[in-house]
């Protein structure tokens, strides 16, 4: 069984983000490249631009590229996107659910 966890990373643009252009974020708090790929990979990201217009990976607005240090978001939006803009990347990953508990039932069951 798997559940998702989500993550957000937030930055202010230092310079503007052209169509096809790139920024860099860093893992949020705690998390880390294994987090987001191989098993774990959902492309379910997003961009928030000034808690107002908002790309979705699965839609192709942007790409995530999950680094070893950092995280890259392709703007394929086909606009700039501004300098000052505040942008959140919200992240989610399966997470995996936790079976504890129920390893004393089932050796019950089979004992039974």
């Amino acid at each position: 069984m798997f559940d998702t966890r989500k993550f957000l990373a937030e930055v202010t643009l230092g310079t503007a983000v052209a169509d096809e252009g790139t920024l860099t974020v860093a893992y949020p708090s705690g998390t880390a490249q294994a987090d987001f790929t191989g098993a774990l990979a959902l492309a379910e990201g997003s961009v928030a631009l000034g808690n107002n217009d908002i790309f979705k990976e699965a839609d192709e607005d942007i790409a995530i590229t999950y680094g070893a240090t950092n995280i890259t978001v392709t703007n394929d939006t086909g606009a700039t996107w501004p300098a000052g803009t505040k942008v959140t990347v919200g992240l989610i990953a399966f997470a995996p659910v936790s079976l504890r508990g129920l390893d004393s039932r089932v050796d019950t069951l089979e004992s039974a």
